[in-house]
């Protein structure tokens, strides 16, 4: 199987939003940081990966993903798993 050169820059795009997404989460061990934090904590290309990254976080158990009701709006909260 060729992986292709846009396939290889997105999957590590997604790779730097993760690392990223767990840099900002190991700030605050255990605690619940918002989506918007998350974002906040992307920059560029990787900001563009965020959902990607946050499911293979979650398929590997590093993290786990709530989904809320903020102000009426939907939005999520994000925590490490100890």
């Amino acid at each position: 199987m060729t992986v292709t050169v846009d396939e290889a820059r997105e999957a590590a795009a997604t790779k730097r939003a993760a690392a990223a997404i767990l840099r900002r989460l190991n700030k605050t061990p255990g605690q619940w940081v918002s989506g918007t934090d998350l974002r906040r904590a992307l920059t560029g290309e990787t900001r563009s990966r965020l959902h990607e990254a946050l499911d293979a976080l979650v398929v590997v158990s590093q993290i786990e993903v709530e989904h809320i009701e903020y102000r009426g709006l939907p939005g999520m909260r994000v925590r490490s798993v100890s």
